[in-house]
């Protein structure tokens, strides 16, 4: 009929919409991600370098079903830690532990709250600054970077006030969390890329073959260490700490 719908298919709607599908796409592709419920867990893009479809079981890896399971994460992550649901949202479903005796009551807490869904736990990554970053790609695997936002400024986990560009970010830490929200494919089309110059950037870069995190490597764990990159990203909404080490949540 000459119509041509614009945007993503239903699969990477829920790919990227879900905290938990998300998160592995995003530690799979190498972004650095805080240490959670499903670090190590990866899922392995086809042939063409997409991912298409998440298996239900590399899924469950990451998801926490009980409160025993949610005491053995957190013991093994650390403390102070978020237990949220997959599905939540606008402050709801989430909840921060700061002791082993906060665990069994609020995953209770969180299960009630957001009933059916998939719960899972993460690092809090505390004093910290919620820095988004905006990308948009079309199927020829050509992804502009639109901007960032801070959007720091929250009441009981939501949002109240976004700003952009962020200022509370150095110009080089933006640049590399840019650059880590459009990961370069490591299985490239092996058709050209139609745009000859598909860096986000007027600068030559090393990028040649960019793709909306959605392909995939190991991940390495920021959480600890004291040499870790200055900037974190997951499922292109990163946290950057004030000072020392970053993390992603």
């Amino acid at each position: 009929m000459g119509i041509t719908f614009i945007g993503p298919n239903e699969t990477s709607m829920f790919l990227l919409g879900d905290k938990i599908a998300s998160t592995i796409i995003a530690q799979s592709a190498g972004v650095p991600c805080i240490s959670w419920s499903g670090t190590g867990v990866d899922v392995v893009a086809d042939a063409d370098g997409k991912v298409t479809a998440m298996d239900d079981a590399v899924f469950a890896k990451a998801c926490v079903n009980t409160a025993e399971e949610a005491l053995e994460v957190a013991e093994r992550v650390g403390y102070p830690i978020m237990i949220k649901a997959s599905e939540g949202g606008g402050g709801k479903g989430v909840r921060k532990a700061k002791c082993r005796a906060d665990i069994e009551p609020m995953f209770r807490q969180v299960a009630d709250e957001v009933k059916g869904s998939p719960i899972f736990l993460m690092r809090l990554c505390d004093g910290a600054r919620h820095i988004e970053v905006q990308v948009m790609a079309d199927k020829h695997r050509n992804v502009s970077i639109l901007s960032g936002r801070d959007c720091s400024m929250q009441r009981r986990f939501q949002k109240i006030v976004e700003e952009g560009p962020p200022t509370a970010v150095s110009p080089e830490t933006m640049r590399q969390m840019e650059l880590a929200a459009v990961r370069p494919n490591p299985n490239p089309n092996p058709n050209p890329n139609p745009n000859p110059n598909p860096d986000p950037y007027p600068n030559p870069d090393p990028y040649p073959n960019l793709t909306l995190a959605l392909a995939l490597t190991p991940p390495a764990d920021a959480s600890h260490s004291a040499a870790a990159p200055r900037y974190a990203l997951a499922s292109c909404t990163c946290i950057v700490r004030r000072l020392g080490h970053c993390t992603a949540s």
